[in-house]
């Protein structure tokens, strides 16, 4: 069972933040967006997918607090997702906007990495941000 409130105070971890607006800052979204999901009590998986890009945190440790906090590679081949590319992925980040970064993953790539870290038991819902104009 996910505990909501445990894994939102992770979420602000994972980014190193204290405020809702601080948050919004760093998932580049609106405040009102923090404000919604904490009153849905579900974390959207945007904020997980951004996590593994930018951060490199395994969605599993974010929903549960359980396995490691960083993504390392699993068991299942098609499944790894390797340390370097991570890296590569982060030091990115700094020099490419973070729609890029996602379109130079796969979406079978980013489902996988997701679907990976959830419990067999959770619903995922892809929700994709528009792009800032």
């Amino acid at each position: 069972m996910i505990n909501f409130e445990e894994a939102y105070q992770r979420v602000f971890e994972v980014f190193g933040v204290r405020t809702q607006t601080e948050l919004a800052e760093k998932l580049e979204i609106r405040q009102s967006s923090i404000s919604d999901a904490k009153k849905r009590k579900s974390i959207p998986d945007g904020w997980l997918i951004k996590a593994i890009v930018e951060e490199g945190v395994h969605p599993r440790w974010i929903m549960t607090g359980q396995g490691g906090k960083y993504a390392v590679a699993s068991d299942q081949s098609e499944k790894v997702v390797y340390n370097s590319e991570l890296e590569r992925i982060r030091k990115d980040a700094h020099n490419t906007a973070y729609e890029e970064i996602i379109q130079t993953l796969s979406v079978e790539k980013l489902l996988e990495m997701v679907s990976a870290a959830l419990p067999k038991s959770a619903v995922v819902t892809i929700e994709i941000p528009s792009k800032k104009k």
